[in-house]
């Protein structure tokens, strides 16, 4: 019972706490997204440089989120044994990558920087989800910064 009330409660609590990381996605990479779009209307090509720039300050947002889960969740998990401890390990993997698979979704108003460059951070802030949860030193040397619950 209290592993399906966590499990309720991280569901209910980590939407609702993923639900403003797009937004702060699209603003941390908003330079990088008008130096693109400006060089995309000069030349009528979409620059590479400026798809990576952004792709990587979207990652680096969604990585930041990613470690705040981990972290949130390591404590709560070191004290749980069995199957029920993967189920959460499950439902922090779905959270963490919540604010990455909404960016997905294509958006009236996304760029063609963004629609560029969220291909690419997403899968690879999944792929850190998991490189945070089995090299807990990776998130603490870049990542040591983000709080946690």
């Amino acid at each position: 019972m209290t592993t399906l009330l966590t499990a309720l409660l991280w569901l209910v609590g980590g939407t609702l706490i993923a639900l403003p990381v797009p937004i702060i996605a699209a603003i941390a990479s908003s330079p990088a997204v008008i130096v693109s779009e400006r060089t995309f209307k000069q030349r009528g090509v979409l620059p590479t440089w400026g798809v990576l720039l952004t792709a990587a300050c979207v990652l680096y947002v969604l990585l930041a989120f990613s470690a705040f889960v981990v972290e949130s969740a390591r404590p709560s998990l070191a004290a749980i044994h069995g199957p029920s401890k993967y189920l959460l390990w499950a439902i922090a993997f779905f959270v963490a990558g919540l604010p990455g698979w909404m960016m997905l979704r294509d958006s009236p108003g996304a760029t063609p920087t963004m629609r560029g460059a969220v291909p690419i951070g997403v899968p690879l802030s999944d792929a850190g989800f998991l490189v945070f949860v089995f090299f807990p030193s990776v998130l603490r040397f870049a990542w040591g910064w983000v709080p946690h619950l």
